[in-house]
């Protein structure tokens, strides 16, 4: 990630050059991770902050360490499914279209994963006037316009309960004591937990944690909690402790701004100088790739679209700035990208895709000054 000590002012629709202090952030939360407590303590963050002397650290450097916003306890947990995690995910019970599985299946492909929505979100309440702590991300009924592991966790609850009558557990996962980063859904069964997590690939996408003892998938360990308990599943590998949490009210909330503070500076899965340091992508096929994504760079203010279908040529990957994008042309073009090589694997459609593009653009310069706040040391 590289640094930058002097930082350019931007205007609308240019590079996000957030202000980035010489001591890296990621060091700077790991100190700070080693200092606070358990996010369920019952003291207020201000008085940890100030047990911790923390006054000068950064809200992103707070963000990502799990200090705000601080959880708050929800209204309490479902009845758990009479039944095994066998008979929840493979019966099909009376009066149901299809098993568990096949709903859990279509619900995740049919949803493009979109990493604009918190940001695009959170632009229009920071217009409304609100600074970015205030803000508040609900990812719920994104399914057409795309979303990311937040509102397909949302969506998986939905189908959940109106196709098969089960309530299942909003679950946020976590390393152990530290900041919430992902969403995922959880259901208690007579025998133990299924953990249903949003991601491309289906291999990763159902586990089966049982009461009797822990069991290992994909390398990692898994051991369910007494039944009940409101952190059901504890996950540990070579990296260490992961636990996925229940009832927290804010939970989109929570994961979406550790999402925003994160983001902007991962690099995209692949090493190619065509994809620079990525803030979001587009993702189509969900097959453990996209067929089509569009990547995000609001450090060098453009996005890369790549279309694996088509096997080379110019149409294969395209670079645009976000001054581009805003041009009266890049509807047409964006349709071309969309509908290139085999059908369509966006399950966004173009119109709302083209919206949420040219709203993102239209609004860096909001962003970068948003990044900019949470650099300067404040914390309220």
């Amino acid at each position: 990630m590289a640094t930058n000590s002097d930082p350019v002012k931007t205007s609308q629709s240019t590079a996000l050059v957030p202000y980035i202090p010489k001591e890296p952030l990621a060091f700077q939360a790991r100190k700070m991770e080693a200092r606070l407590n358990d996010l369920f303590m019952e003291k207020s963050f201000k008085a940890q902050v100030a047990d911790c002397r923390l006054s000068a650290v950064t809200v992103r450097a707070l963000v990502l360490a799990g200090a705000v916003p601080p959880p708050q306890i929800g209204p309490g947990l479902p009845e758990r499914f009479p039944g095994t995690m066998e008979e929840l995910l493979d019966e099909v019970r009376e009066d149901e279209p299809c098993t568990v599985r096949e709903t859990i299946t279509r619900t995740i492909n049919g949803i493009s994963y979109n990493g604009l929505q918190p940001f695009n979100k959170t632009v229009k309440q920071i217009q409304g006037g609100r600074s970015f702590l205030e803000t508040r991300i609900d990812s719920r009924n994104e399914e057409e316009s795309g979303s990311t592991c937040i509102g397909m966790s949302h969506a998986l609850l939905k189908q959940l309960s109106d196709q098969h009558g089960i309530e299942g557990m909003y679950a946020v996962q976590r390393k152990k004591g530290n900041a919430f980063e992902h969403a995922t859904v959880v259901i208690e069964c007579t025998d133990g937990y299924v953990l249903l997590d949003p991601r491309s690939s289906p291999d990763y996408r159902i586990f089966k944690v049982p009461f009797n003892g822990p069991v290992i998938i994909h390398g990692k360990t898994f051991a369910a909690a007494a039944s009940g308990s409101q952190i059901p599943i504890l996950q540990t590998d070579h990296e260490g402790e992961v636990e996925y949490c229940t009832n927290i009210a804010n939970g989109d909330d929570i994961v979406a701004k550790h999402f925003m503070m994160e983001s902007p500076f991962n690099a995209p899965p692949r090493k190619d100088p065509a994809f620079p340091i990525s803030a979001y992508y587009l993702e189509g096929e969900k097959k453990g790739r996209g067929s089509r994504t569009i990547w995000v760079s609001p450090l060098k203010a453009k996005f890369t679209f790549t279309n694996d279908t088509i096997a080379g040529g110019p149409e294969r990957t395209i670079t645009m700035s976000f001054k581009d994008v805003l041009k009266d042309g890049f509807r047409a073009q964006l349709e071309r990208f969309y509908m290139a090589g085999t059908p369509p694997t966006f399950n966004i459609d173009v119109g709302s895709l083209h919206e949420q593009i040219v709203q993102f653009a239209t609004n860096a310069g909001i962003i970068d000054e948003m990044f900019r706040e949470i650099y300067s040391g404040k914390s309220n």
